[in-house]
């Protein structure tokens, strides 16, 4: 990229240069590997986050990325059979808050959720874990209720962590300071 001044911006090491939401950062790509020695799988390309003057913010090595409020969402390889792919997450000035090994990443006003080997986990956001699926209390509850989800996992819903079971059809609010699962209530739909 070139200025009005005839001046080098950004070299050009990018196989693609394109413009983002956010005002003075661009999203990048780079051929990824050779084949045949000289030609390169125009499919195989990474993709990452750049100031106008060239300063790297996301590192050009993921498959995509996704800009989800404050954050980008990064995801290490294209989605498989089942439709999953592992998926970590940046602040909008570069620093990496989860790493990209989540199947997935759910941003909420005040934590993030994210799952991975069918467990569920909750961040601050700073990317410190804080609680998990594994509690004590959440199992228990679960059991009692007969309820044997295959990967219960948390999201954000209005701004409270909720439980999703049950082929994330239904959700309970789970309340983590006094340890238990608020109400009766189970909501459908999230």
């Amino acid at each position: 990229v070139v200025n009005f001044k005839n001046k080098v911006v950004l070299p050009a090491n990018y196989y693609t240069i394109s413009t983002t939401k956010i005002k003075g950062l661009l999203k990048v790509s780079r051929l990824n590997s050779a084949v045949n020695g000289s030609l390169y799988d125009i499919q195989d390309t990474r993709t990452g986050i750049v100031t106008r003057k060239g300063k790297v913010i996301v590192p050009v090595k993921y498959y995509s990325i996704y800009l989800k409020g404050n954050y980008f969402e990064v995801w290490a390889r294209g989605l498989d059979e089942d439709y999953n792919t592992e998926m970590g997450l940046y602040n909008l000035r570069g620093k990496k808050i989860l790493p990209a090994i989540y199947r997935d990443i759910n941003i909420g006003e005040n934590q993030f959720t994210a799952s991975i080997d069918g467990n569920s986990y909750i961040f601050n956001k700073k990317g410190k874990k804080t609680h998990s699926t594994n509690e004590p209390f959440i199992k228990k509850w679960l059991i009692s209720q007969k309820i044997f989800p295959k990967e219960p996992e948390f999201t954000d819903v209005k701004g409270h962590i909720a439980l999703l079971y049950l082929e994330k059809e239904r959700y309970v609010l789970v309340d983590f300071k006094a340890k238990k699962i608020i109400g009766n209530k189970i909501y459908k739909g999230v």
